[in-house]
């Protein structure tokens, strides 16, 4: 009688059982200057136990939806059951998750949403708006004191995708090896070596092109390839550059173009990338086993699960070792991300992230300075601050705010009793607006810099 009655004091009386907070999805407008659009939408994960008050720091994963304008949706409600199954059932570490709606407003003609994440004349900045206009809106997010609470290092930073947000989560990440240690791609187009893409394109050049071809530019086919051409080529006088030429031929040109713009595998030769462990990645690869949109064989070929593919598009081909990746393919033809699917990724890559302890902002505690601000042509800037007592192992980043790219990192290590001045030279820096951040593992300490020449 004793056990019933404790059974039903537990089901009547909830609140006598602490509880951490439950997740949360957020929702934020964040300005995109990148993107010829004004803004746009993000959705972000805060996971159970959230708080902000805390020394946690979280890993950040960005999460990119394919061309379906109501992709960002499904994403979200995909991606959310998944972690939360993982992170309460299954004992993985909590992370933050940032999944942006990118779409394409801007160009009258319908070619879809085919941006492929990359910066393009036709579409604007799609890989800028990621690495740029997103991580600098969240590295200022006051809210829930979210800019303290994301370890923002590449070791604690991935980016996963499906569709045409996996084969964009490769190339952003490939780019920018000083912002994220980790990518996962979902069905995505990881390879335009030539004879995958002229099998890509088969079923286009059969329905089309007998002699002359005659696109029908309401198939979506075609307008995937259009909006896959406006995306990764210039514009010629203003019209697109479409990967088959008027009697269906493959066009060699153009192709290479986008094998030096947005195949993985090239991105990796082209940028000397897994030379030290400081520019490899951890890597996700997941497709279904017969793509219904002909994705698998694209897979393969990166994956080096294809014996007559050319080398040079292979990860072995680029001398990447078996341990920095895995390669998945889930029985079926769809082309469709599940939740089972996206816990698989995010099983394989979180592991992969680092945690570290919060990092507060000592700007204004530290007296930090950076003068002359802005430059007025003088080639060494002055950075002091007042002596704290977390200084060891300090370093000095320059980041430039335009791009969100890193330009220089200054050792410092630690300082001495009183204040500390730094001289840094900046001759050698282009004209523009920077970020100048000290900072040590629990501290860092911001101010922005124009440069003039």
């Amino acid at each position: 009688m004793k056990k019933l009655t404790i059974v039903l004091l537990f089901l009547v009386c909830p609140f006598l059982i602490g509880t951490a907070p439950a997740q949360q999805i957020l929702n934020f407008s964040f300005p995109t200057p990148s993107l010829k659009e004004s803004g746009s939408f993000m959705s972000l994960y805060l996971p159970p136990g959230y708080d902000e008050e805390s020394d946690q720091a979280y890993p950040l994963i960005i999460y990119l939806h394919g061309s379906h304008p109501n992709d960002n949706l499904f994403i979200s409600n995909v991606v959310e059951p998944a972690i939360n199954e993982l992170i309460m059932f299954s004992g993985l570490q909590p992370v933050i998750i940032a999944m942006p709606r990118l779409q394409n407003t801007s160009n009258t003609e319908n070619y879809d949403n085919h941006h492929m994440y990359v910066n393009s004349e036709y579409y604007g900045g799609f890989e800028d708006v990621i690495t740029h206009d997103l991580m600098g809106f969240l590295r200022d997010l006051e809210s829930m004191n979210i800019k303290d609470k994301i370890s923002f290092s590449r070791e604690s930073t991935a980016i996963i995708g499906f569709s045409m947000g996996g084969g964009g989560a490769a190339r952003v990440a490939l780019k920018n090896p000083d912002l994220f240690g980790a990518f996962g791609s979902h069905s995505g187009d990881l390879s335009y070596e030539e004879s995958k893409v002229e099998l890509w394109l088969h079923d286009l050049t059969t329905t089309y092109c007998d002699g002359a071809c005659d696109f029908d530019f309401s198939d979506w086919q075609v307008v995937q390839f259009m909006g896959i051409s406006a995306a990764l080529n210039d514009l010629d006088n203003g019209a697109i550059q479409f990967i088959l030429d008027e009697q269906g031929n493959l066009r060699r040109e153009i192709l290479e173009v986008w094998q030096k713009r947005a195949d993985p595998a090239i991105l990796i030769s082209e940028n000397e990338l897994f030379t030290e462990e400081q520019n490899s990645f951890h890597m996700y690869i997941e497709v279904n086993s017969t793509d219904v949109f002909g994705l698998t064989p694209l897979n393969r070929v990166f994956a080096g699960n294809d014996p007559n593919a050319a080398t040079e598009h292979t990860l072995q081909g680029n001398g990447v070792d078996e341990e920095w990746y895995t390669y998945h393919e889930t029985p079926g033809m769809s082309h469709r991300l599940t939740t089972d699917r996206a816990k698989k990724g995010l099983a394989w890559i979180i592991p992969k992230l680092s945690t570290t302890t919060s990092v507060h902002d000592f700007t204004d505690k530290i007296n930090y300075r950076v003068y002359p601000n802005p430059t007025a042509r003088a080639n060494k800037i002055n950075v002091t601050f007042d002596r704290i007592e977390d200084n060891s192992d300090l370093k000095l980043d320059i980041i430039d705010m335009g791009s969100g790219k890193k330009v220089h990192t200054y050792p410092i290590g630690s300082t001495g009793e009183g204040q500390t001045a730094i001289t840094v030279d900046v001759a050698d820096i282009p004209p523009g607006v920077y970020s100048f951040e000290t900072r040590s593992d629990s501290w860092r300490a911001v101010r922005k810099v124009i440069i003039t020449k």
